[in-house]
């Protein structure tokens, strides 16, 4: 029977910790090498060079990979990598085969928090999360804090002084890892203004967007980036 998972983390690691975990559960007779470019029954999808979407085209590709039975495994393997990432035109055109896979077919959506996913996508997929694998070597990884972080909203919700303490645990990831991070609030912070078209809104996200294109291109330090946003979240 086909599955379709969405497997959140705040780190890419995490994340992909996560899907071995999966792929060793539900695919036990077989190894998939993850990084290898060469096997027909594995697609990685995610944006393409100069393009910071993923778009229709390439669902239809994805959706004609599993349109075909796997080459030599028992499974075929559809991962979309940066899945946050996926046009609303892309989402739509996906719904059906996330909702009735091939039986053949294992569907994993990565993404560090589900809700940059239409809810209708979420509705179709099983959704797996470091707190579900908690105590396994891949969970270890990411303390409670962190995980907090994947929500925008709830970094709203917070007081001042825990998020000053979550600032200085965030401070500590890697650039990249960080700026993923903003990007995906960023992604968060449009939807709450659309749901919400407030000033305080407004303020919210553009505080966002600054400090991930401060990161993107000055040698701003994380940490007071990080704590002045915070300060004046509203």
């Amino acid at each position: 029977m086909g599955i379709s998972f969405i497997v959140t983390g705040n780190k890419e690691n995490v994340r992909k910790a996560l899907l071995e975990d999966l792929l060793k559960k539900h695919t036990p007779k077989t190894s998939f090498n993850l990084d290898s470019e060469n096997n027909p029954d594995i697609l990685i999808i995610s944006t393409e060079k100069e393009k910071k979407n993923i778009g229709i085209g390439q669902v239809k590709i994805a959706i004609k990979f599993l349109q075909e039975k796997p080459f030599s495994h028992e499974n075929k393997i559809l991962i979309f990598d940066k899945a946050e990432r996926l046009t609303t035109e892309a989402q739509n055109a996906l719904l059906k085969t996330l909702e009735e896979p091939p039986e053949f077919a294992l569907i994993f959506l990565l993404t560090p928090t589900a809700s940059a996913l239409l809810e209708t996508v979420q509705s179709r997929c099983k959704k797996i999360n470091p707190d579900q694998t908690r105590g396994t070597n891949s969970a270890e990884t990411v303390s409670s804090e962190k995980d907090a972080a994947n929500n925008f909203e709830d970094i709203l919700k917070m007081r001042v002084g825990e998020r000053l303490e979550l600032a200085i645990e965030l401070a500590k990831e890697e650039r990249e890892d960080l700026i993923n991070m903003l990007d995906n609030w960023v992604v968060q912070g449009r939807e709450v203004l659309l749901k919400n078209p407030t000033a305080e809104n407004a303020e919210n996200l553009n505080l966002t967007l600054q400090l991930k294109q401060d990161l993107e291109k000055t040698n701003v330090n994380a940490r007071l980036g990080l704590e002045n946003v915070f300060l004046h979240l509203l």
